[in-house]
């Protein structure tokens, strides 16, 4: 059992550009940590999107299982949200209320383990206000100032800089139990510039001086040995050269649509479209009824609707949730299968083809074996995350994940991207994991650094998804 845990978030780093610097000299704390504990290649949650990805940390919980399917999604039972057009995108102020969507039932390290701190993190339950850096209101309109100034890169760097400092300094004064401390400008750079940046190597500078202050930190303060440091990111990273726009698909048909940002209408129109990443999406069909359709977005004139959606150049997986157990998988040119979960199994049924490229049937998994099944493939635990997000009650009628070299969202971008994230593939799906001893389980999601972290500090969390790999 250790002392205290610390996770540092690397966001949007993929496990090739980590270990590139690392085999360059480039980060030489990361690179002791990886020599000490070792180095793991895991995947991350679908839709692979940030604030999503962070939810496993703290949960070891799955977000959609937990109330959050996507960055951007639509309360069609009308229970929940009951303003905004019965919608919600955390890209923005909304991003206050993202503890508060969480299921009542979500416990958090933050809520078990005293004294707790987290930075730039959007999923807090349970953690007091001093403890919690980035949620001061200060924080949040400079970071919108940054996020829609033209060139705000550097001062995005600057920013890292300033919270790689503080979070050091509050370890060393505070010496929380339990510690998530993101840097988030990789995703930033990425984004905007594309993982040949240049800038992209100083962002894991900043992430490799954090670490390395903490270290000395506590191995002067005789703590180091008593701490487990896991180092990890919440997704990958893949150039975007081409943008599909799905509300213009919807409208061409006559539909009136919603989608951010003007949400708003959501709640009159025929269709919902709610984008992450940007290459997933949630689509919800006859919006203003209060259940979603199942087997009936596959007949009739939502049938129609859906096939225009699934069969498009930019689509890779499409899902279609049919009923709380089972989901229509649909892959353009692959065919269809049909994934059902209970009890904790996962089957794989190909109707038509093998559109997740399993090579045939395959019944009865647990996770570790789904898990096993799939990370070969091209998309490595698409089993355990299409039963996850398809048998979310928020998630939409029909669930889209993004082509390599595709998005959903041409529009109200504030930077177009040229590099994107959230889909079920594997350059979305892997992310890197560095531990700061070794370890004797098997690493293989995100999580399972929060189930790890419960273990390691004594605590139980219910609901829990992960497994300790200690």
């Amino acid at each position: 059992m250790a002392q205290s845990v610390l996770v540092v978030v690397l966001d949007g780093v993929r496990p090739d550009t980590l270990q590139a610097a690392l085999d360059a000299g480039h980060a030489p704390a990361l690179a002791r940590l990886r020599e000490d504990g070792g180095a793991h290649t895991i995947t991350t949650v679908f839709p692979s999107v940030t604030g999503l990805g962070y939810v496993p940390f703290v949960t070891g919980r799955h977000p959609a299982t937990a109330g959050i399917p996507g960055i951007r999604w639509f309360d069609r039972s009308r229970r929940h949200l009951r303003r905004g057009g019965h919608s919600r995108s955390y890209v923005g102020w909304a991003m206050r209320y993202f503890d508060a969507d969480l299921d009542v039932g979500v416990e958090t390290l933050f809520q078990h383990v005293r004294p707790s701190f987290g930075a730039m993190t959007m999923v807090a339950r349970g953690l007091p206000r001093r403890h919690w850096l980035g949620r001061s209101l200060g924080w949040q309109v400079r970071g919108a100032r940054i996020h829609f100034a033209k060139g705000g890169l550097g001062r995005w760097l600057d920013w890292d800089r300033d919270v790689a400092g503080r979070v050091a300094q509050h370890v060393r004064r505070h010496a929380p139990r339990f510690a998530l401390a993101a840097v988030l400008t990789p995703d930033k750079v990425q984004h905007a510039e594309g993982q040949d940046s240049p800038r992209l190597l100083d962002t894991i500078r900043i992430g490799d001086q954090m670490v390395a202050e903490l270290r000395h930190d506590l191995e002067r303060a005789g703590r180091w040995e008593e701490t487990l440091l896991m180092v990890v990111s919440d997704h990958g990273h893949s150039p975007v050269p081409r943008h599909d726009e799905l509300v213009d698909v919807l409208t061409a048909q006559g539909l009136s649509v919603a989608a951010h940002p003007f949400a708003g209408t959501a709640k009159a129109a025929d269709a919902v479209v709610m984008v992450s990443g940007n290459a997933m999406a949630h689509v919800y069909l006859d919006a203003r009824r209060r259940a979603r359709l199942g087997q009936e977005a596959l007949t009739g004139r939502w049938g129609e609707v859906t096939r225009s959606l699934v069969d498009r150049e930019s689509v890779d997986v499409a899902l279609v949730p049919m009923g709380d157990d089972a989901c229509l998988v649909h892959a353009p040119g692959r065919g269809d299968a049909v994934v059902r979960w209970h009890g904790g199994r996962v089957h794989y049924h190909p109707r038509d083809g093998d559109p997740l490229r399993l090579g045939g049937p395959l019944e009865g998994l647990d996770a570790a074996d789904a898990w096993e099944a799939c990370q070969p493939t091209e998309h490595p635990d698409a089993l355990v995350q299409v039963a996850m997000v398809a048998s979310a009650p928020r998630s939409g009628d029909v669930i889209l994940s993004a082509n390599r070299g595709w998005d959903f969202r041409r529009k109200f971008e504030p930077l177009l991207h040229v590099s994107g994230h959230g889909a079920l593939h594997r350059e979305h799906m892997l992310v890197p994991l560095l531990v700061s001893r070794p370890v004797g389980g098997m690493p293989r999601r995100t999580v399972d650094i929060g189930a790890t972290a419960a273990a390691a500090l004594g605590v139980a969390l219910p609901g829990q998804e992960g497994a300790s790999f200690l």
